[in-house]
């Protein structure tokens, strides 16, 4: 969970650094909108929920169980 906490850190500091903003707007059983803020412009844009879950999921695993099979894998080939 250290590193998830570290790379969001990352990413929030990006985002202000950058002065751009991300917010959720609405959402109902099929599509959440997020408002994008960069250099005064503003767009927004719909996000089909199943793909945000499968997306978390995939990150989830990654975070979880892949990362150390990838630093054990680096570490066997030193």
């Amino acid at each position: 969970m250290k590193a998830v906490q570290k790379e969001l850190a990352k990413v929030k500091s990006y985002l202000k650094k950058n002065n751009m903003k991300v917010e959720e707007l609405k959402r109902d059983e099929a599509f959440t909108m997020f408002l994008f803020i960069y250099r005064g412009y503003e767009e927004h844009h719909n996000y089909f929920n199943p793909r945000i879950r499968n997306k978390v999921q995939e990150l989830m695993l990654h975070y979880l169980f892949k990362r150390y099979k990838t630093g054990e894998q680096q570490l066997g080939e030193r």
